[in-house]
């Protein structure tokens, strides 16, 4: 449940009649508080209600940072996901600058299954949506390698 009370934001959830209620309050750029409450009786379950806990957190904003337009300022490969998949996933890297980038996929026994990039990439962060409905179950390795930059992943197809 969402509610908007003089500029607070709240936020809750109900455990029934005889059960709990937790709340979330945001003021805008002041403090958020948490609430868990338990409900003592059925007959009201509105006003009858005992404070469990209750945390507030006061804050102030310091600084607000930008984004460098997107832009990474290191190679990397991350974990493909799902993973465990079937047939799909998703491989995602990151570029610094304008390279020539080899994505490949190996079986276990090192034998090259498939070439995913081979080619001149520009900066920024990548996304590759694999299907290896032709490859049969099994643990995989997926490899990028650059001019300056190398990594490996494992991933696992199960059918």
């Amino acid at each position: 449940m969402k509610f908007d009370v003089d500029g607070l934001t709240i936020y809750g959830h109900s455990g029934g009649y005889l059960g709990y209620v937790s709340m979330l309050m945001i003021e805008p750029t002041k403090n958020i508080s948490v609430s868990v409450l338990i409900n003592q009786t059925e007959a009201d379950p509105q006003k009858i209600c005992t404070e469990l806990l209750k945390l507030t957190y006061n804050f102030v904003v310091t600084a607000i940072g930008h984004k460098n337009d997107g832009i990474p300022t290191s190679f990397s490969l991350k974990q493909n996901y799902p993973n465990p998949f079937n047939p799909g996933t998703i491989i995602e890297f990151s570029v610094p600058q304008t390279s020539n980038i080899k994505l490949e996929v190996f079986n276990t026994l090192g034998q090259k299954v498939s070439t995913l990039v081979n080619s001149k990439v520009n900066a920024g962060n990548h996304t590759i949506n694999y299907n290896a409905s032709e490859l049969s179950s099994g643990i995989y390795i997926y490899k990028i390698l650059s001019a300056h930059f190398s990594d490996s992943k494992k991933m696992m197809l199960i059918k």
